[in-house]
């Protein structure tokens, strides 16, 4: 739902840039992290965040960051899951999506999914920074992720089906 913007306000919270709007009560949601423009950057000056300063709760598909689950997450996680969830939307409307169906699902249906998404996970776990840019390299964790979540599913679905 942030991401990077949700970033700069907690950036600018912290009083680690004052070039956008902080994120805090006093600041209209839609601000936070947006560039601050002419004189309206005196209307938000940057504060000190305390030490124990608590990220304002994401509230996401996979639960995390709800309000009943506020956590000070050291290594960016929810964040991170926004940046996961908004791949995975971007393949139902990619290439490997045609007529409503993904590939994966005729894989999945026809017994392969664990094998399929087990060796695709081995494929970009392998190919990891060793072909094009860093954010091709990053999205290749993105789809070692993807495919965890869909082996996920198939190796449930399959322990539903002998039940």
């Amino acid at each position: 739902m942030y991401g990077k913007e949700f970033e700069k306000a907690k950036e600018a919270l912290e009083g680690k840039r004052d070039d956008v709007y902080p994120c805090r009560e006093d600041v209209p949601e839609k601000l936070w992290g947006k560039p601050i423009i002419g004189e309206v950057k005196k209307e938000y000056p940057p504060i000190k965040a305390p030490d124990d300063y608590i990220r304002t709760p994401v509230i996401n598909p996979f639960g995390i960051g709800s309000p009943r689950h506020s956590v000070n997450y050291k290594f960016d996680e929810d964040i991170i899951l926004e940046d996961i969830q908004d791949y995975i939307d971007s393949t139902y409307d990619g290439h490997y999506n045609r007529d409503k169906f993904q590939a994966t699902e005729f894989i999945l249906d026809g017994g392969h999914g664990a094998g399929f998404c087990i060796g695709n996970i081995l494929k970009y776990a392998q190919r990891y920074g060793k072909k094009g840019t860093s954010e091709d390299a990053r999205k290749d964790l993105l789809k070692v992720i993807h495919y965890a979540i869909i082996a996920l599913y198939n190796h449930d679905e399959e322990i539903n089906e002998k039940r």
